[in-house]
Formats: structure tokens, sequence, C-alpha cells
């Protein structure tokens, strides 16, 4: 695929490829970065593409002469960009929009996203995979050399091979959606991808603002849990003890509570039926006939507490806005539901100790809402079901 692109480095430059592209109907977009957070990085490159050429405007330039969020050499850039018109082709456009709208000050308007169109087509099979190579590998059986993507783009002079790459990406957009968009159509999911589509920009905006958490709350609430630990560790030493032959020089064995072998071993000693593993699941039934068993659960539970919600929580608290910016993915699961990582906000415990922590800022209050029982509504909606809509 012969790529013919423009480096533009000037205003004057600018304008004449913004005005000449906003007469596309569909344009490939992406963008360079130095970080793949938009708080710690700058932004470098924007590429957009007919397909046929492809304008790779460095922001370096416009950087040193101002502020790009401000910059009136921009403006004609902005502009295009926030346009409902074209719509503007990319790959994970959340992560482009994040940047453009931190950066440049602009709200990402028309958004075709491959790798969400990719994930509806592809309905949950999990063998497949959504990276922009395996995409295109996919559905234009073609290759992609991505040996570029981390290379170092806050260099003073990008590399020719660097320009190239980033033009290609952008031109690959076009005949990329030409041939997801046949999919689409075919399967019935033309209106479920504007859907997902529109979802786009709230969910940038959603992790670009983030959630205030309170540090000196959180660390509360930690301590309370080391010390409920402590004692139910206590508790549950003395429980398992009495299925150790062997005792200490102190009168009770001290056994590993996160050893499965040894937890094990103490249990079918107590005379337990402790099946293949001693997963939560498989322990469960036998919790109310088996006190060991429910303290075991229970220790679980806390220590789970504090690895998946303890100090790590707090590590992800960004410095320059003093709040959490977690990782939302709208199809993050096979069935569709949204998922969450770094760190996984949508797993806190529901305890009021942990979730007074996530407060709003002073003066400010929370609102929230939640469906209630959607997806049986959903379901009720697509069965007719006279029962069950009444119900």
């Amino acid at each position: 695929m012969e790529i013919y692109f423009q480096l533009i480095t000037d205003a004057e430059a600018l304008q004449k490829a913004c005005d000449q592209l906003k007469g596309e109907d569909f344009l490939g977009f992406d963008t360079e970065t130095t970080a793949l957070d938009p708080y710690e990085g700058t932004i470098r490159l924007v590429q957009l593409s007919t397909g046929k050429e492809t304008q790779v405007i460095d922001l370096k330039p416009f950087a040193e002469r101002g502020d790009l969020r401000t910059s009136l050499e921009l403006a004609p850039l902005r502009e295009l960009l926030s346009a409902p018109k074209p719509i503007k082709i990319a790959h994970n456009a959340k992560f482009d929009a994040k940047w453009i709208s931190h950066h440049l000050g602009a709200e990402l308007g028309g958004v075709f996203d491959t790798l969400l169109a990719s994930q509806l087509i592809a309905a949950g099979d999990q063998d497949r995979r959504h990276s922009l190579v395996e995409v295109t590998s996919y559905f234009l059986d073609t290759e992609l050399d991505k040996s570029e993507q981390v290379s170092d783009w806050s260099a003073p002079e990008l590399s020719q091979s660097q320009i190239e790459y980033a033009a290609r990406d952008a031109a690959t957009m076009i005949p990329l959606r030409e041939k997801i968009v046949e999919k689409l159509k075919s399967d019935g999911l033309v209106q479920v991808a504007k859907l997902e589509f529109d979802c786009i920009m709230p969910i940038a905006a959603m992790e670009l603002n983030g959630f205030y958490l309170d540090e000196a709350r959180w660390r509360e609430q930690l301590e309370r849990v080391k010390v409920s630990q402590a004692k139910v560790a206590l508790e549950l030493q003395h429980m398992l003890s009495a299925g150790v032959a062997q005792a200490s020089l102190f009168g009770m064995t001290e056994i590993n509570l996160d050893s499965q072998t040894q937890v094990t071993d103490a249990l079918k000693n107590l005379g337990v039926p402790v099946p293949e593993t001693t997963r939560g699941w498989q322990l469960q039934p036998l919790a109310l006939e088996y006190p060991v068993v429910a303290k075991l659960l229970e220790y679980r539970g806390v220590a789970k507490s504090l690895s998946s919600f303890g100090e790590n929580i707090l590590e992800f608290i960004q410095p320059k806005t003093g709040r959490i910016h977690s990782d939302f993915r709208q199809i993050g699961a096979p069935t569709g539901r949204f998922s969450c990582s770094k760190p996984n906000i949508q797993q806190i415990p529901h305890e009021e100790n942990y979730r007074r922590c996530f407060r709003a800022g002073e003066g400010k209050k929370l609102i929230i809402a939640d469906y209630s029982q959607v997806e049986l509504r959903i379901l009720a909606e697509f069965s007719k079901d006279q029962n069950f809509i009444n119900a």
C-alpha cells in the first residue's frame, strides 16, 4: 500500500489542509503521543487521511509558539475535529479523544471506531483479538508494521520512518471501515454500532475527569481491615490447630493460612469433607455445617479486601489532579458489559466504610442513578411474554 503524505508544521499549510479535508465524508484519524496517560505526556502528531493522501500535523512547532489549547493557529484543526462531518475513523477512538480534549481543548465529533465495531462483529468470541494489527489482518488481509509504535515521539526531529508509520495507520482506516461496514450491515449491527460510538465521548470525559478518593478516609478504613484481619487470623489459627498432630513449643501449631496444602490437611484432620480444591465456591456449601470453613471464608474475604483494595489503590491517584482516572472499556466482557481497570473501581466493596471514601468535592454532591433490573426488563421486552412484562 503506497502512502502519500504531507508533513504540516505551520499555520498556513494547516489552514489549507483543513479547508480541503472538511469537504470529505470520512477521514482516517490517529494521533501519536509521548505517553499513554494524557496527564503525563504530550501529543506530538495528528494524522488525517482521505485514504489517498494523508496530512501529518506535527504539533511540536505549534507548542513552541504557545499553548495548544488556545492557539489561534490550531483553530482550523479544532473546528475540523469537533465537527460532526467528516466522520473520523479511529481505532480505539477513546484514547485519541482524551488526548484531543485535554491537549487541544476540542471534543471529537462524528466518530467511527474500528475497535468497537470489530468487537461487536466478534459477538463475544474470546479467541478473536482486536488490536489494529489483528483487525487489519482479519478484514483486509494486510500486515501492519507497528515497530515504530514504541519509538521516541518526543524527539526534536522525527524520522522519515516514524512519519510514514503514522501516516499509514491513518490511511488504513478508510479501507478498513469499508470492510467492517459490510459486515455490520450483513449482521444487522449498524444501529448497535452507532449506539456504541455515541458512548465514546462521555466515557472519554469520565476518564479524564476521574474520581476523587479521600486518602485520609481510605487509610482509616485500611487500619480497620488490618485489625479485623489479625483478629480473624488468630481465631482461624486456633480452630485449625486442632487438626494438626504436632503442637509447637507454645502449644498451638502455626499454620500458613495462605497455603492450600496446609489448610486442606488441617481441615481433613478435623473431619471436614474437603472437595478437590479449597476455592470459595466449593467450600461455601460446607460453611453452615462447619464453623471452621465459615471462618476460613471470612479470613479470605478480609485478606482479599486488603490485597485488592488496599494501599495499591492509592498508587493510582494522579498527582496532577488528585483523582483516580480508571480505564473503562465499554465492551470489556464477552457479554458486552463494561469492564474497568487501573484500578477496577467498579468492584469497590459495597460497605459504607469503603464507599464513603469516594466523595464529591467541597460544595458539590454525587448524583447516583441505577437501572432497576434492567437486564430482566430487556428480556421481557424481547420475549413479549405478558406475564414477564407484568412482573
